[in-house]
């Protein structure tokens, strides 16, 4: 997973959005998210495009991490926002070709490590920006 994200230039201090079900391959993103430096934005599957638009457009993640199946309905959303849509199948292989060589260092000291929205109960829903220990 490192090795896909990497290959698609994500490094330090740059964010990628997380929207994969509970499974190892959003376990592997997560981690590999965090030891590139980079902040996890994380996203519900059950968000429809628009929900999935607000929260591209004040996160500004570079990458958007998808199931294969949710894809197709979130390639223009991503787009529009400027983060590369990525899809992976359940077990967390990319859609696309990738260099597995490619893995991930040391992670960035500081830092935002994940950005979290709020439920937007009383507002819109707010991205909460959070620092690794």
């Amino acid at each position: 997973m490192a090795g896909l994200l990497r290959g698609r230039g994500v490094g330090p201090d740059d964010r990628v959005a997380l929207m994969l079900p509970n499974s190892p391959a959003q376990i592997a993103a997560f981690h590999a998210i965090v030891r590139l430096g980079a902040a996890v934005v994380p996203l519900n599957v059950l968000l429809r495009a628009p929900e999935v638009a607000q929260r591209l457009a004040g996160s500004t993640p570079k990458v958007l991490l998808a199931s294969a199946a949710q894809a197709p309905q979130l390639e223009a959303v991503a787009g529009e926002h400027g983060a590369e849509l990525n899809a992976v199948d359940a077990a967390g292989q990319p859609a696309r070709d990738h260099d597995p060589g490619a893995g991930a260092g040391a992670p960035a000291p500081g830092g935002v490590a994940a950005v979290p929205h709020t439920s937007g109960d009383t507002a819109p829903p707010a991205g909460a920006p959070l620092a690794p220990r």
